[in-house]
């Protein structure tokens, strides 16, 4: 883009100066560069971590991004990178994993008649570690 805007007396006009480039205004400008069709910005987050759907550019400085975290993902502080063709900006421990709350999500089946005996009940959950031999399932309020 060349030229200069420049405020006259009025505020409600301007006047362009084609002869001289748009100079950056402030001191944390960087150059633009001009994207051609086909050009994409994409993140990555380190392994483990994928985009649930593409990236969301908001500006030329904003995006968004919604992220699927493998529940094996490794914990810990991971660096962040942009890259949009040559350009690449990372910031370094930008995102990080914790560990999730261990939980029971699902028993099948989830009922059982008084009396009953030997009845088998599959116990799902997440974020959790059961050990084979180790693991009793107690009641609620039996400590």
């Amino acid at each position: 883009i060349y030229g200069q805007w420049r405020p006259l007396a009025d505020p409600g006009q301007s006047e362009h100066e084609p002869t001289k480039p748009a100079e950056p205004v402030g001191s944390n400008h960087r150059p633009v560069h001009a994207l051609r069709a086909g050009d994409e910005t994409t993140a990555n987050f380190g392994a483990g971590i994928t985009l649930a759907s593409p990236l969301t550019i908001n500006s030329a400085t904003s995006a968004t991004a919604v992220l699927n975290i493998d529940p094996a993902a490794a914990t810990g502080a991971r660096n962040v990178t942009l890259t949009t063709n040559a350009e690449v900006a990372t910031l370094t421990n930008g995102f990080t994993v914790t560990a999730g709350t261990p939980a029971v999500t699902l028993l099948n089946p989830n009922t059982g008649q008084q009396g009953q005996q030997n009845l088998s009940v599959a116990i799902t959950g997440q974020f959790t570690n059961f050990v084979q031999g180790t693991t009793t399932l107690l009641p609620t309020g039996v400590e």
